[in-house]
């Protein structure tokens, strides 16, 4: 019974305890300190506070970095972290905590990235000033380490973890020539940045005065297509240098602009040609004095333009015509010569006029000038005159021609003269083939003494001639012309100069001999024997015995001889001796197809008669039958004058 008693005791304690125990068990808690979290500053986080361990999961249109993701009972703090919103567009996520059974949400989102700088371009008068820049934006931000210039006093930024400004100090510019600039460079969510430019401008200058006293005057009429400006200069308070501009227009709206410089007056540019023939043209000066705002425009005059009296570039004018059904083609163009040298009765105009009457003034030319159709072709150079190798001095002109200078007189044509050649083809009928009958002289703007041929196989040549304007009696500029355009280029004649008191060389007269092939310096013979020269044919003429066989010719004393004690192609002198001449009218009848040409595979015979014919026609043509070498011209070796300077060896080109 007492057992039973105990029993019951024990269990009715028992049970008692366990009813005392659940009435104690407390209830789950979970509180968080914020239910929405906007990450835009550098940090972003929210407390968790709970009764139970909890666990963290995360869901929505973008997933941050969120740590820790569980903990135990207590308080803590789960942070956020998160990249620069660039996307243009919000971005959110919802964090669901969950603590034993229990769940609460926190709503995280992150705005779009917002920046800007007002304003964008920042101005400062040239006095010292201060000037704040607006920072707009929901990121962190810094301003770009770079060295800041001199003339920005100070730079700083305030609240650079959100809105804020930049405060920029300027010192004063005195400078009345140059205003300040500067891009300052804003950093900002990490990798991007802005600029905004910083400028202040130059001090006070004062302008230059009006440029007045406009020539062409308002409202002129028949002024040239190739028209010179000119105006009364400006003053300027400060004493500042001044440049002049001249603005033209053909509606007074749309205006070209081209400088003087510091002159007061100036041509029309190379780059403008020619104006339009009985046009109006409107035009201004503007004065420059190269300072802050120092531009001062002149008033607006107008002209008329006259008929056209200038020379456009590649222009060309018949300068005479043969009637002769197949005429012997002159081309004379120049080299040096500025657009305003090319107006009709200009530089351009009367040196080649005076080239081409040099050319006829020298027989046989001057009988033979009906076979000839003369044309002068405008070449425009951007500068005047002739580059010189010695010096280094070097002019850009339309052929780039290139004179040796120093002691030589020689001189050179860029690519074989290729652009010469392409430039003549601007004349109607002028072919690559045509040219090959045809001879080309270029003027070249340049006082001088020099000239040099370039001589092809097939006839082509391009005779360089500076013009001399002094000089003696066989350096003048026409000799010169004689000498290279009319012996080398057309005549197709060697010099007969003696440069060298020695025998020629065997290369050299395989060499010349190889040329002779091709018709060129028939005037010289590399026999003794009159026979076997290539004026054989004038043995036995009475009114021809002055031509012979005299030692000395073609740059050497010994083993070569020329047909005449002296000529043109041996001291420029106006005269070729009697074998010259007759090649000369052999070409000319050629190409005028008066003759049959001499063929290399015509008969003796065949040859004989065509010579004969030859022979015939020259003689009774020729008006030079006596002798040109009267002791009274003989100075020098052969009667070469003492000082007289050769010209340069002709370029002989196979083609």
């Amino acid at each position: 019974m007492f057992r039973r008693i105990l029993h019951f005791c024990m269990l009715a304690a028992l049970l008692c305890m366990v009813s005392v125990s659940c009435t104690k068990e407390e209830k789950v808690e979970l509180e968080l300190s914020a239910t929405e979290v906007e990450v835009v500053m550098p940090k972003a986080f929210f407390n968790v506070t709970s009764n139970r361990a909890w666990t963290l999961s995360q869901s929505g249109d973008y997933t941050f970095s969120v740590s820790p993701t569980s903990g135990m009972a207590g308080t803590t703090a789960v942070n956020i972290s998160y990249t620069p919103n660039t996307t243009g567009k919000e971005r959110s996520s919802t964090l669901t905590i969950t603590a034993d059974g229990q769940t609460k949400n926190v709503s995280v989102f992150q705005p779009a990235l917002e920046f800007s700088l007002s304003p964008e371009v920042l101005e400062f008068e040239a006095a010292e000033s201060t000037k704040s820049i607006i920072v707009t934006t929901n990121a962190a931000w810094n301003i770009d380490g770079i060295t800041v210039p001199d003339w920005i006093k100070s730079i700083s930024a305030k609240n650079p973890a959100g809105n804020g400004e930049i405060v920029i100090t300027v010192k004063e510019n005195t400078s009345r020539i140059s205003a300040n600039t500067w891009l300052l460079r804003v950093n900002y969510a990490g990798s991007l940045s802005k600029t905004v430019e910083i400028m202040q401008s130059a001090a006070y200058n004062a302008p230059p005065t009006k440029p007045s006293g406009l020539v062409p005057e308002n409202n002129a009429t028949s002024i040239s297509v190739m028209p010179d400006f000119s105006w009364t200069g400006s003053t300027d308070a400060d004493g500042d240098e001044i440049s002049y501009y001249v603005y033209l227009s053909q509606d007074g709206t749309n205006w070209k602009r081209f400088s003087a410089g510091k002159a007061t007056s100036v041509a029309l540019p190379n780059s403008y040609g020619i104006l339009e023939p009985n046009t109006t043209y409107y035009y201004k000066v503007v004065a420059d004095d190269a300072h802050n705002k120092g531009i001062t425009e002149s008033d607006i005059n107008k002209f008329t333009t006259s008929e056209k009296d200038a020379y456009a570039d590649g222009d060309f004018k018949l300068y005479m015509e043969s009637k002769k059904s197949n005429p012997v083609v002159l081309i004379f163009t120049g080299d040096g010569y500025m657009a305003e040298d090319h107006k009709y009765r200009g530089a351009f105009d009367t040196d080649t006029d005076e080239a081409i009457e040099a050319f006829f003034d020298i027989e046989p030319y001057r009988s033979y000038k009906e076979y000839f159709t003369v044309y002068k072709l405008a070449a425009y150079s951007p500068e005047r005159g002739l580059s010189n190798k010695s010096t280094n001095s070097i002019k850009n002109t339309k052929f780039g021609l290139l004179w040796d200078g120093g002691n030589s007189t020689g001189i050179n044509c860029p690519n074989d003269g290729a652009a010469v050649f392409e430039w003549c083809k601007k004349i109607p009928g002028v072919s690559d083939a045509s040219l090959a009958d045809m001879a080309i002289g270029i003027v070249i703007n340049a006082d001088v003494y020099a000239g040099t041929c370039l001589s092809f196989s097939n006839g082509k040549s391009i005779a360089m001639i500076p013009y001399l304007r002094t000089g003696s009696n066989m350096t003048k500029f026409g000799n010169v012309v004689r000498h290279e355009m009319g012996g080398h280029g057309f005549g197709r004649l060697s010099d007969e100069y003696v440069n060298y008191q020695s025998e020629m060389p065997e290369s050299k007269k395989e060499n010349t001999a190889l040329w002779q092939d091709f018709g060129y310096g028939l005037n010289i013979s590399l026999y003794p024997a009159m026979s076997d020269s290539p004026w054989a044919h004038f043995a036995g003429l009475s009114d021809y015995s002055h031509v012979g066989m005299y030692e000395g010719g073609h740059y050497y004393a010994k083993g070569v001889w020329r047909p005449e004690v002296i000529s043109c192609m041996e001291d420029n002198r106006n005269y070729y001796n009697s074998p010259s001449r007759f090649y000369i009218v052999k070409r000319i009848l050629e190409i005028s197809r008066e003759v049959d040409p001499i063929k290399k595979d015509d008969s003796d015979q065949v040859k004989a008669q065509k010579m004969k014919i030859l022979m015939d026609k020259f003689l009774a043509k020729d008006v030079e039958k006596t002798d040109k070498n009267s002791s009274n011209t003989k100075s020098g070796w052969g009667g070469v004058p003492y000082d007289f300077v050769p010209l340069g060896s002709p370029v002989l080109i196979i083609e």
